[in-house]
């Protein structure tokens, strides 16, 4: 979970990569959002290195499972907008890990 840009506010959900690596035996989390200036998310098997560090007094966390599965809130919203200013309000805020 991850916070809204203004002008929203609260917590989005926010999906990383997972993949799983056969020789390893281990699924893996990858952020795909690229490095910049000021931004270095490397990929690593021993530690993740994100795009953006997490800041736990505002509330962000990351979701321990890694889903082999897409959530249906979150095809559900994709489907319904063209862009991401259109549907950044109707982003789901939390992730119901039974039903995802």
């Amino acid at each position: 979970m991850l916070r809204r840009d203004p002008p929203f506010e609260g917590l989005v959900l926010h999906g990383l990569n997972g993949i799983y690596l056969q020789s390893l035996a281990k699924w893996v989390r990858l952020d795909a959002r690229g490095n910049t200036e000021g931004i270095n998310a490397q990929f690593s098997l021993d530690k993740e290195q994100l795009a953006f560090p997490m800041v736990d007094n505002a509330g962000e966390f990351i979701y321990e499972t890694i889903f082999c599965k897409l959530a249906s809130c979150v095809v559900d919203i994709l489907r319904r907008f063209n862009s991401r200013n259109e549907m950044w309000p109707y982003l789901p805020a939390a992730l119901d890990e039974a039903n995802a």
